[in-house]
């Protein structure tokens, strides 16, 4: 099965769903999202199919003056249990599979941050401890919102928001932190002219990926856009001898900062709305 049935699935999934009582749906909404994140590593495509499955059936007994939970038990985690008991567990490879592309991404932002970083050096340590923050924090956060479900660790989905924003505002003060207080213990030195090159080279990487993407993945790509396309533009305005001297000032240095804060708000603010419509 491709992807692209996959999100078939997770859209025939969205509609259904409006079909719910408004207690099946809670029912059926709190076991989707368990079972989602404690299967984040199980096939995907199967364990649509079994959700829409068990969506399906919710349905017919709800036409039949059924409850969700009459007709699949009061305990719905032990059902989530029981569903993902049935996939065999996830190998140590597709564990490092995803961490790598943790990392990955990881590594990708910090690149972004030392655009903007005029002394021309690649900082190796951040790189290294920026992925295992990153890494860090995502299951901390996948381990709040499981945790909130059906042991109800955060009742109130506004406050388990406010956790999670706090969560992701420290990672970020952790990833650009450890940019600037502590010691580079790997650093290698480059020359202006290859970074100008690197700026340029990812400039048309993302270029030809968004012209390729766009219709697939336009949510997640109209998010991140700006804060891409803004980190290289900074880097090239940094590394143009006319202005150097200005964007190396107080106002150069603040328009920075204040561009980065609203590219970074564009996104998380893009980035929950299509996670929450998903």
């Amino acid at each position: 099965m491709t992807n692209s049935e996959t999100e078939q699935l997770i859209e025939q999934n969205n509609q259904l769903r409006e079909q719910l009582t408004k207690e099946n749906e809670r029912y059926y909404s709190d076991l989707l999202v368990y079972t989602r994140i404690r299967g984040f590593f199980l096939n995907e495509q199967q364990l649509e199919e079994q959700l829409l499955q068990i969506l399906q059936d919710m349905l017919d007994a709800q036409n039949d003056g059924v409850s969700a939970a009459d007709y699949y038990g009061h305990q719905p985690q032990q059902l989530a249990e029981q569903l993902l008991d049935t996939f065999p567990k996830a190998s140590n490879y597709t564990l490092v599979k995803w961490a790598g592309y943790i990392f990955g991404l990881s590594s990708f932002y910090t690149l972004l941050s030392q655009f903007s970083d005029a002394t021309n050096q690649l900082l190796v340590g951040s790189f290294v401890l920026n992925g295992l923050l990153t890494i860090l924090f995502i299951v901390c956060v996948f381990l709040i919102i499981q945790k909130s479900i059906y042991q109800r660790l955060i009742q109130n989905k506004i406050i388990l928001y406010t956790v999670c924003s706090l969560l992701i505002g420290g990672l970020l003060v952790g990833v650009i932190g450890s940019q600037i207080f502590l010691p580079s213990f790997i650093t290698i030195s480059v020359s202006n002219r290859f970074m100008v090159t690197l700026i340029g080279l990812f400039l048309v990487i993302i270029t030809v990926y968004y012209l390729k993407h766009w219709t697939k993945q336009r949510a997640i790509l109209v998010a991140i856009g700006p804060f891409l396309y803004f980190s290289a533009l900074c880097g090239l305005l940094i590394r143009t001898a006319s202005l150097q001297e200005l964007m190396n000032s107080l106002p150069g240095k603040t328009l920075l900062v204040a561009g980065n804060i609203i590219c970074l708000i564009w996104f998380y603010i893009r980035f929950f709305a299509a996670a929450k419509k998903e």
